[in-house]
């Protein structure tokens, strides 16, 4: 009986669908657009505003826009994002229980720049635009697109449409253009640059369905990129839909664009279809503004620290580099910040022009400063590449330890003290600092606050040698044990 039972159980479990393996889906109806696209769709280096869903901006009114979660289905290949409908988005949510899932949501909108380049009446369009800015010279983002017209309607006239059309600067031409940027891969060439756009038409099983015609051209050659997902399948309701596809386009920095997003039945409004857009996905290249060095340094009173700037990957001309300083001193008071130029850094309104090159700020102590212990300042760097969006701000932040000058003696810089006498002779061609000092046991090499950094054993001669060409600018403390006792000598490296 007991056995029985098992069987009984097991059976079951292995029919019932696994609910971590369906897509679910939230409607983003009474939400703000724009606060749902900043949340779901936005990523680094992009700033979006002017959003509209069926160009209405504020609450949405009707579900066809949503979130969805993937919940484990892998074929997905996105854990999250977006999704638009030309029905209900709950239809997009899985297990496949139906080969022909639709669910009308009453009035519908008709998007009149997909009706420009449709064959047939488009019907139930659900369309999200949005201007954008980039920092870099380049934008992406990762979708897939499914519909329940798979695979009976592959070939037929009844081929559900959607576009990314982007419009704006084409940095080829110098001129202002739309084009579609939702494309199969590989489908542009030398006799066809404008691509062959994403459709059910375009990327399918390669054959013909029961209800498409053979000598309708439907592209074989991109059948890999088509997933079947057939009546019972868990994941989505869509009977097919493609593989993650990448948009993406070459722009020009710091220049406004606009982004339409559309989807729309075609002759009917049967069989709903769906592109699912990767959350968060909408990015630009990687350009920043940061401290060339390490997150820490050193800075000597009256020596002063010259802080090096760089540049990330494009050239800004209008971009502005602002300093603020936080930390035990004071900018003004306890030390000054002057910029490659001359110029003195005191607030946020003064600042750098960036203009593709290096840069560096210097730091310098006062007179005033009270350096009896070892004082840090706090340096952040706020660079505004687009003048115009304060809101693509890129930031790093940088630490430095601001200690009391040594008193020179001959050498690089030092002062000696204990109870043995300590001379240091630098070589700057091999970054090597000899140490003379009789009868020396071992050598020791200390930062700033004591930290030791390099040991040398003696072996009780006259000298050893110290390598210095790892460690940064900056104040080095020399200690020299002997037999006699112990003599240090302070150490500047420029």
């Amino acid at each position: 009986m007991r056995k029985r039972n098992l069987y009984l159980i097991l059976s079951l479990l292995m029919a019932m669908p696994l609910a971590a393996q369906n897509v679910s889906v939230a409607s983003a109806q009474g939400q703000d657009i724009e606060a749902f696209v900043r949340v779901h769709f936005l990523g680094s280096g992009v700033h979006v505003y002017n959003v509209r869903f069926n160009n209405t901006s504020g609450n949405v009114t009707h579900p066809q826009i949503g979130s969805f979660q993937s919940n484990g289905f892998s074929l997905m290949q996105m854990a999250s994002g977006i999704v638009l409908t030309t029905g209900n988005v709950a239809v997009a949510e899985g297990p496949n229980s139906t080969s022909s899932a639709s669910q009308t949501v009453g009035s519908y909108y008709t998007d009149p720049l997909m009706a420009a380049v449709s064959t047939g009446n488009l019907r139930a369009c659900a369309t999200l635009d949005f201007d954008f800015v980039c920092l870099s010279d380049h934008m992406s983002f990762t979708y897939s697109f499914g519909s329940e017209e798979y695979p009976e309607y592959v070939g037929s006239s009844f081929n559900d449409v959607f576009a990314f059309l982007l419009t704006g600067l084409d940095p080829q031409t110098g001129l202002s253009s739309t084009r579609n940027i939702a494309l199969v891969p590989g489908s542009q060439s030398t006799d066809n640059p404008d691509g062959i756009a994403v459709a059910i038409n375009s990327i399918n099983p390669g054959v013909a369905g029961t209800y498409g015609y053979s000598y309708v051209d439907i592209h074989p050659e991109y059948s890999s990129f088509y997933l079947d997902n057939p009546e019972g399948s868990t994941g989505v309701q869509y009977d097919g839909f493609t593989s993650k596809l990448v948009a993406s386009a070459q722009l020009v920095p710091c220049t406004p664009y606009h982004m339409h997003i559309s989807i729309c039945n075609v002759g009917d409004n049967n069989r709903d279809s769906g592109v699912m857009i990767e959350g968060n996905s909408l990015s630009s290249g990687s350009v920043s503004t940061r401290f060339s060095s390490g997150r820490a340094d050193t800075v000597v009173r009256s020596v002063g620290r010259n802080v090096v700037l760089s540049l990330g990957n494009s050239a800004y001309p209008q971009g502005k580099v602002h300093l603020s300083f936080g930390g035990d001193l004071v900018n003004g008071v306890d030390f000054l910040c002057t910029t490659d130029s001359g110029a003195i850094i005191g607030s946020w309104r003064d600042h750098l022009f960036v203009d593709g090159g290096l840069h560096y700020f210097n730091l310098v102590g006062t007179a005033a400063a009270d350096l009896s212990a070892p004082k840090y300042i706090e340096a952040y760097l706020a660079t505004e590449l687009c003048p115009l969006y304060p809101e693509l701000l890129v930031y790093d932040t940088m630490r430095f330890v601001m200690v009391d000058d040594p008193r020179p003696t001959e050498g690089i810089g030092a002062s000696a003290e204990g109870a043995v006498e300590v001379a240091v002779f630098p070589n700057p061609a091999s970054g090597r600092l000899t140490v003379a000092c009789q009868g020396l046991q071992w050598v020791d090499l200390l930062d700033a606050t004591g930290r030791l950094l390099v040991r040398r054993q003696g072996g009780g001669g006259p000298n050893a040698e110290l390598d210095l060409s790892a460690v940064p600018e900056g104040l080095y403390v020399v200690r020299a044990v002997t037999p006699a006792g112990i003599g240090t000598a302070t150490v500047v490296k420029h």
